[in-house]
């Protein structure tokens, strides 16, 4: 019976107040608007791997956010979390957000701790059809800030 306690407990610690049906879903595609990521390596932030990194392009000024970069979903798909991972060095905030009504809404914007999946709740389920992300420079030299994934949990 503890045992089965201890279990239950764990669970709604990790998983908070997110749908339990669902399954973490990577964009399928990215847009980058005002060109600051680099060509070269952004689509590293959807290929489902940590150790792989999308980054700005030229650096990020010291102090200053990066531009945002935008990771759709095509046709749209039912959310009511997002998680993230960055590197635990220079990216001390990030600013999220979600398309959907036709406009952009904010999901979290704050102190990020980098090094290990973060997940947010954004305040019930919606259909999305892209999030975008940016984050800051807490360095005092310019940086390439870097994401290493972005996903939103998809209900049924």
């Amino acid at each position: 019976m503890i045992n089965l306690l201890l279990l239950l407990l764990s669970v709604i610690s990790v998983k908070g107040p997110y749908s339990y049906d669902g399954s973490w879903e990577t964009p399928t595609s990215i847009y980058d608007p005002d060109e600051g990521w680099n060509d070269n390596n952004e689509d590293y932030i959807i290929d489902d791997n940590k150790g792989t990194y999308g980054s700005t392009t030229p650096k990020t000024v010291a102090g200053e956010w990066s531009v945002f970069i935008e990771l759709n979903y095509s046709g749209g798909i039912l959310c009511d979390s997002v998680r993230y991972w960055t590197r635990d060095t220079y990216e001390d905030s990030i600013d999220i957000d979600i398309y959907y009504s036709s406009s952009w809404h904010d999901v979290f914007m704050g102190v990020n701790v980098g090094g290990k999946w973060i997940e947010k709740y954004i305040g019930g389920v919606y259909e999305i059809s892209k999030a975008r992300v940016r984050l800051h420079n807490g360095d005092a030299s310019s940086r390439n800030v870097r994401l290493h994934e972005f996903d939103v949990w998809e209900t049924p």
